[in-house]
């Protein structure tokens, strides 16, 4: 048990660095993404010359910013969850029921690495939008941030772990 609390610990800071990460990218391709709407709003409207290459910007960066949101929520527990029936169950079983929770999501985490992983090297050719940007540049966001996932799942199925009695 103490290897395992060893490893938790060292897998638990590698993944709120990853997330404090994560949360960084995501807020500031927010704030870029807004700045960016602003400037491409009064090119249009304002002096009646659109950019037309905005979208080319803008897609990714929602993109990305979309799915590292998806694992910052993962490592915060702040998706919906409706676990009013697991409350009732005494504490060793709803211990099972979060580890059973976490083993489905981080196999097909895994999963969605694999299939994305796959996605992103069969996209590798293909060019996307006025600036002909490789679309593998949004596919990757999916392998990354699953993966990203798969390791808060494991971290959280450690803690369990290394905390046999609780």
């Amino acid at each position: 048990m103490k290897r395992t609390a060893q490893i938790s610990k060292k897998l638990t800071r590698l993944c709120d660095r990853l997330n404090e990460t994560a949360m960084f990218i995501s807020a500031w391709l927010l704030f870029l993404m807004f700045l960016f709407s602003c400037v491409v709003i009064f090119f249009r409207y304002a002096l009646v010359n659109p950019i037309s290459w905005s979208s080319d910007i803008l897609m990714p960066a929602f993109v990305w910013m979309s799915m590292l949101g998806i694992s910052v929520g993962s490592r915060s527990a702040s998706h919906m969850a409706v676990d009013s029936l697991v409350k009732l169950l005494p504490p060793a079983i709803q211990r099972g029921f979060y580890v059973a929770t976490r083993l489905l999501i981080g196999s097909f985490c895994a999963f969605l690495v694999i299939v994305g992983a796959n996605v992103t090297y069969a996209a590798r050719e293909t060019r996307w939008g006025v600036l002909q940007w490789t679309t593998e540049f949004f596919y990757v966001a999916f392998p990354i941030c699953f993966f990203l996932i798969f390791l808060y799942c494991l971290d959280d199925i450690l803690k369990i772990r290394a905390v046999p009695g609780e």
